[in-house]
């Protein structure tokens, strides 16, 4: 049987003033009171929404996927037996409101070394993310070998080129990330190159490695 929340039938048409899915085949108590209430039945079209936005910018898609699953197993369990439809409302909007808001992903390259790098990023839109690297030896973590941007800037500003790469650059040093993308289009991991970085790095160290995703997110209301 085809689950039926929001996250797991985005490809289905939205009605106008209806759930984002099939009710002639609701079954969980979840599903019922989402068709049976006009304010939550449009919160599960919301939802469906702000899903589809959010994952359109990440590039971890495959994390926020498994967060938008884990919230629904968790309200389906939770709501097994029924649930006033307050409670439900309260557990979407909390959802919607998550997907809305600003998504910082982490992204980390260790491969068995003293070396460490660290690099947050949030997904402006499809055109870009803005990110803070550091990398570090992992003896003196509180010590940054390369730190870009400088620590008192403003977080940087990479670009996209194309759906696979995307660029950096300020004063000399560029930064060029390659995205290796797995079948369902979800970064598995950046490649990031450098040239004339050394202002920002010291004792020889570069930020150039594979970083790969960290992310484990999960909706605030759980």
């Amino acid at each position: 049987m085809r689950r039926a929340l929001a996250l797991l039938l985005l490809a289905l048409p939205l009605g106008a003033g209806a759930a984002s899915f099939d009710c002639a085949k609701a079954s969980h108590p979840v599903e019922k009171m989402v068709c049976s209430s006009p304010t939550l039945s449009k919160l599960d079209e919301d939802l469906a929404q702000a899903f589809k936005q959010r994952l359109a910018v990440v590039l971890d898609r495959n994390a926020l996927r498994g967060q938008q699953k884990d919230w629904n197993a968790v309200l389906r369990t939770r709501c097994a037996k029924g649930c006033p439809a307050s409670d439900i409302e309260t557990q979407y909007r909390e959802q919607v409101a998550a997907l809305k808001g600003e998504w910082e992903e982490m992204w980390s390259a260790n491969y068995k070394s003293n070396y460490e790098g660290q690099m947050d990023l949030t997904a402006r839109d499809s055109g870009g993310f803005s990110f803070r690297l550091v990398r570090i030896h992992i003896d003196e973590p509180d010590t940054a070998l390369c730190r870009i941007p400088a620590a008192e800037a403003p977080a940087a500003l990479a670009r996209m080129r194309d759906d696979r790469h995307a660029q950096w650059s300020e004063a000399g040093c560029k930064l060029d990330f390659t995205l290796e993308r797995d079948a369902r289009s979800s970064v598995i991991s950046i490649r990031i190159d450098s040239r004339g970085c050394e202002k920002y790095c010291k004792a020889g160290q570069l930020p150039d490695d594979r970083y790969l995703p960290e992310n484990n997110w999960v909706a605030g209301n759980q």
